[in-house]
């Protein structure tokens, strides 16, 4: 026998008068859940993640058996309390990845950690969108010390601190009071504009009660260099697997920093599980001994003097154990989207506006 997806089924609740004129009523089933049933959901779940159906396609499945999607604000609203929850964790990862809607390239941002991960498209990969995105649904944009801070930081010589102290009208402003704010203090210039935003939006994310220590652990795009950012060292090894050896010589000397950094990993997850100030020195030692060498070859001096600027971000672990050593979780919820993006040839996928299924 086979079992329909759904069943309508109507559910008398008594409801009854006390003697003080009040009503007592009754209550659904706890497996009751509103408009879905345990079966169709479990259907949805299977068809979604076990067999990686898009969104438009399981959508247009459940229209053409007669599934209708209502009350569905109850779970975005869930899906959006889930990134401000997660920042409480105080340790984030972070990646993206290109995402189409509508035919139009844009880019998912995957933000997460052990214990969530949340998934938003949008437009842009900027760090002004990064911000935005840790904001939630309502952006916010804030000029207080916070601010100044940050443009410090990203462009120490800007004119920009003294002036938007000036200029600040010391309160909150959401999207529309931001923009207009800025045509009234007469900001012009792309790069002028672009610095005070992701400033004002810094200083607000802080207000807001996201702490300045928080970790961002990712790969070095320039989009998350933000707060105690700190890289992912698999990315790091892969700059010199990449590496073309003109002879053998080359060879040996890039096998012989690949060891030197497995090694050197190896120490660092020890020191998350044991952290010790004795093996703390051993590793920064190491870390020296390693990215300084002068080896036969010119490519490859010139990766590990690269990887040497990036101290701080990959040892970042030393001074906070919980610091992630590499990135393959969120790469990994990365890789589900672009496993959805993969349509058949000549198949054109239109998702609808504002409709999306969240179980």
């Amino acid at each position: 026998m086979i079992r329909p997806l759904y069943s309508l089924t109507l559910f008398e609740l008594g409801r009854w008068q006390l003697s003080d004129g009040t009503y007592i009523n009754g209550e659904l089933p706890e497996n009751i859940q509103g408009h879905y049933g345990p079966q169709l959901i479990s259907y949805i779940l299977h068809q979604y993640y076990g067999c990686r159906v898009t969104q438009p396609i399981l959508l247009s499945q459940l229209k053409e058996i007669g599934i209708l999607i209502l009350h569905k604000h109850s779970f975005h609203n869930e899906k959006n309390d889930l990134l401000s929850a997660g920042i409480l964790s105080g340790q984030l990862q972070v990646d993206d990845t290109g995402a189409c809607h509508k035919d139009q390239n844009g880019y998912s941002t995957v933000i997460g950690n052990d214990y969530f991960t949340t998934i938003t498209s949008t437009d842009s990969k900027s760090r002004i969108n990064f911000f935005q995105i840790l904001h939630g649904t309502n952006p916010q944009y804030l000029i207080n010390e916070d601010t100044v801070e940050y443009l410090e930081r990203i462009k120490p010589e800007s004119w920009l601190l003294g002036y938007l102290l000036m200029q600040s009208p010391k309160k909150m402003m959401n999207q529309e009071e931001w923009d207009r704010f800025l045509i009234e203090i007469n900001l012009t210039t792309k790069t002028d504009i672009k610095l005070a935003t992701e400033a004002a939006l810094f200083a607000s994310l802080i207000e807001n009660g996201i702490p300045k220590n928080i970790g961002i652990h990712g790969d070095d795009a320039g989009q998350f260099d933000a707060f105690d950012r700190s890289l992912c060292w698999i990315h790091q090894e892969r700059h010199y697997r990449k590496i073309i050896a003109a002879d053998e010589e080359t060879r040996k000397a890039i096998e012989e920093i690949r060891e030197g950094i497995w090694d050197l990993y190896k120490g660092l997850k020890a020191y998350k599980t044991a952290p010790s100030v004795d093996l703390k020195a051993t590793l920064e030692q190491k870390f020296e001994d390693l990215f300084s060498k002068n080896t036969i070859s010119p490519t490859l001096n010139k990766q590990l003097e690269k990887t040497y600027s990036k101290k701080e971000e990959l040892l970042r672990v030393l001074e906070n154990p919980k610091t992630p050593l590499h990135n393959n979780g969120i790469e990994t919820d990365c890789r589900e989207m672009v496993l959805r993006k993969k349509y058949p040839e000549g198949h054109v996928v239109q998702k609808e506006e504002n409709v999306e299924i969240h179980l």
